[in-house]
């Protein structure tokens, strides 16, 4: 699923990869049965090329990371939630299109 620029997370690691990140980070919160989040996952493949040394990109399965995803409210497919300095600092939910 993903690009050598794209990192994958899970309950294990989200916090040294994103809460710890010096660098923005942007995850992708995402589940193999939901159709836009594979388009948007595609675009984000896209994106952590263009961005790698300056943001993070990251996908994280909602079906087995469920301690994260109620942590941070995750309730809606696609969400993507970027992160600075260790806090939510935008969110985006539901499909959108490109450019929005």
């Amino acid at each position: 699923m993903t690009t050598t620029n794209v990192i994958e997370l899970d309950d294990g690691n989200f916090d040294h990869e994103v809460i710890q990140s010096e660098q923005p980070v942007l995850v992708e919160f995402w589940d193999e049965s939901c159709l836009p989040c594979e388009t948007l996952t595609n675009t984000l493949d896209e994106l952590a090329q263009q961005y790698a040394g300056r943001a993070k990109i990251a996908h994280m399965d909602v079906q087995t990371n469920v301690s994260t995803i109620c942590s941070l409210g995750v309730e809606q497919l696609p969400s993507v939630l970027v992160f600075q300095n260790g806090h939510v600092v935008d969110r985006l939910v539901g499909e959108k299109p490109r450019g929005v």
